[in-house]
């Protein structure tokens, strides 16, 4: 049949939509020099950081941190399965990202251990530097990758923007999952209806001219 094709397009378009994003939760573990507050925020700068760059949604800030154990996360957590496990629950969360941030004079180092909540499998991840006058959503975006190198990329293409003073500048402008779906289905669609129109034509003509 010529439409099966598109319908199976359409179909796994339609089941691509319905796949929710993994779910990563940005967790403090160990602060030193570094107050809770400071802690916080860069939690909720990394997991903004980790959604700008890859197709995860992700978790952090003062929507981890409310949600966890009264006296916060034991330091052996990361090491003990079951305790990712009861974490990932509390945080309705897939994976888990525990920072270590540490302040040394002026710059701040993170260190982060990956870890699976379904098999408490964990990895250690390449350290982060954030020095004094760095902007930290800008250093956080650039190691996202690293920090989670399972994780597709957030398509990107390019968007050309010229000013009234003739200067030309060109700004990445994202497309999400969900539109590249929306295109797919629209094209399986198209093809589709061409599909059917032909072979209502085909089936008129035989009509009109029997053998």
């Amino acid at each position: 049949m010529r439409t099966a094709p598109a319908l199976l397009l359409i179909a796994i378009c339609a089941a691509s939509a319905n796949a929710a994003p993994v779910r990563v939760a940005v967790v403090p573990s160990v602060e030193v020099n570094v107050d809770a507050q400071r802690a916080e925020a860069l939690t909720g700068t990394l997991a903004d950081a980790l959604r700008a760059k890859l197709e995860v949604d992700a978790l952090g800030g003062a929507d981890v941190t409310r949600r966890l154990p009264d006296g916060g996360v034991p330091d052996d957590c990361v090491a003990k399965a079951e305790c990712i496990a009861q974490l990932g629950a509390r945080l309705e969360a897939d994976q888990l990202l525990f920072l270590v941030i540490v302040q040394v004079g002026h710059t701040i180092q993170i260190d982060s251990t990956w870890a699976d909540v379904a098999t408490g499998k964990t990895v250690a991840r390449p350290m982060i530097v954030l020095p004094e006058a760095a902007r930290a959503g800008t250093v956080l975006g650039d190691a996202a990758q690293k920090l989670l190198p399972d994780a597709p990329l957030r398509p990107t293409n390019k968007t050309v923007v010229i000013h009234e003073n003739g200067d030309t500048i060109t700004t990445p402008r994202s497309m999400s999952t969900t539109s590249w779906i929306t295109g797919g289905v629209a094209v399986a669609a198209g093809i589709g209806a061409l599909s059917l129109g032909v072979m209502t034509r085909n089936a008129f003509e035989d009509c009109n001219h029997p053998e």
